[in-house]
This record gives C-alpha cells, sequence and structure tokens, in this order.
C-alpha cells in the first residue's frame, strides 16, 4: 500500500512551486530592463520566448484547475 504524501510534504512543494514562479517573474524582469540594447533580432527571440512562456503558463493554470475540478464533488 502506498503512503499519501503528509500535509508538511505537499506544503513544501507549493512553497517550491511559489518560490519558482517568483524567480523566473524576477529573471524575466532583469533579463526585460536590458532587453532594449539587444540587437533588433535578439529582442524579436526574447519577446517570442515570453510569449510562449506566458502561454505555457495559462495552459499550466488551466491544467491545475481541471485537476482540481475533477476531484471536486
Amino acid at each position: 500500500m502506498t503512503s499519501l504524501p503528509s500535509d508538511d510534504y505537499t506544503e513544501e512543494l507549493f512553497k517550491d512551486v511559489c518560490n519558482t514562479a517568483m524567480e523566473l517573474c524576477v529573471n524575466i524582469g532583469l533579463f526585460t530592463t536590458v532587453a532594449s540594447h539587444w540587437p533588433e533580432e535578439v529582442r524579436g527571440n526574447w519577446e517570442q520566448r515570453l510569449k510562449e512562456t506566458n502561454e505555457w503558463m495559462h495552459k499550466q493554470i488551466e491544467e491545475v484547475q481541471s485537476f482540481a475540478e475533477a476531484f471536486d464533488g
């Protein structure tokens, strides 16, 4: 029989996800502040990467919501 993770473990995972998301935002913010000095092609690539990251994050939100809704009585 497999035991379920403890509430403490789940809380730590939640904190890890939050910290990682904040670190991503900080890094994106830092790079964006200097992006205006990059060559046009690099800026275009950076903007595309930001768009893809944003789309990926929205997909993750939808997946988390769908997962939770599946188990919501």
